[in-house]
């Protein structure tokens, strides 16, 4: 396959992601509801663990430190991911988190070019600020004010950045089954120290509902997702990842009215729309850019 298909490839890939994670995000948001969100966490990124260690196993001898040691730094990024995350929507609402979150858009590009050397295109810069203002129609319906809330969710945002440029960067090096494994265990790993560590009761109600829930997010929001992810993305731009996954909350949004008969306002239909066309401008800019090349 050549270089154009294969980018096109790892482009649907990673929309794919994005669907999947927002078409999660209401089963979610229930079932943490009846869970505490850190026992949540530690039993999705566990069973995500024990479907991974087989092919974990299976591939021991393409295991070494460098490659442990990436997947590390991988996992230890996206366990303050989901912990920064859940910290901010206990101060702050889910609307104002999703749009701070979204701003990882912005960090994506400065960090690509001063860690990777990559300058995004100009069609991509453009596309980062459309997606930028979708996120915000589509998250922030309120008013604003700055507070600890708002400032785990930054902080948030920008561990999402730096897992983009990680995975960018490591996944062109070394095993894909290895990097996904890793980064997974050591995130249930620490979720589960966390969890013992702030007194949470690890008992948890087998309720279908959450059963379910646990095992979709486990499988295949974690297992599935990040190994496309780290399989698909080192054939794309860091930039163009983060655009594509702006589609989750256009996605979330889709599924909440589906399934949580969530209505959207007229803001977020406009908001998605730009999106979808931030999408349709990074995509149309690289294919132009190429064939000029």
């Amino acid at each position: 396959m050549n270089k154009k298909a294969l980018e096109y490839l790892a482009d649907l890939s990673l929309l794919f992601i994005s669907l999947v994670w927002g078409s999660t995000f209401i089963i979610v948001k229930e079932s943490i509801e009846k869970v505490d969100p850190s026992l949540f966490i530690s039993y999705r990124f566990l069973i995500a663990s024990l479907i991974l260690s087989p092919f974990l196993i299976i591939r021991r001898n393409k295991v070494n430190k460098e490659s442990v040691l990436a997947g590390l730094s991988m996992g230890s990024v996206l366990f303050t991911v989901f912990y920064f995350q859940t910290f901010a929507l206990k101060y702050i609402t889910a609307s104002v988190t999703g749009f701070l979150t979204g701003i990882y858009t912005l960090f994506v590009p400065i960090l690509s070019y001063v860690f990777l050397h990559k300058k995004p295109y100009p069609t991509s810069i453009a596309a980062v600020i459309l997606s930028t203002i979708g996120l915000y129609l589509i998250s922030f319906q309120g008013n604003f004010t700055f507070g600890i809330g708002e400032s785990f969710a930054i902080i948030n945002a920008f561990g999402i950045a730096i897992h983009i440029i990680l995975t960018d960067y490591y996944s062109k090096k070394y095993d894909t089954i290895i990097l996904t494994s890793v980064q997974i265990i050591v995130v249930a790993f620490l979720s589960i120290i966390f969890t013992f560590a702030s007194g949470i009761d690890i008992k948890i109600q087998p309720e279908k509902d959450t059963i379910f829930a646990l095992i979709l997010t486990g499988f295949l929001a974690t297992v599935v997702a990040f190994f496309i992810q780290t399989a698909m993305q080192k054939y794309t731009t860091p930039t163009k990842a983060a655009i594509l996954f702006t589609l989750e909350p256009v996605s979330s949004a889709f599924f909440g009215y589906l399934i949580g008969k969530e209505v959207l306002t007229f803001n977020q239909y406009i908001g998605a729309s730009i999106i979808i066309i931030a999408m349709l401008v990074s995509e149309v800019g690289s294919a132009l850019i190429r064939s000029k090349r």
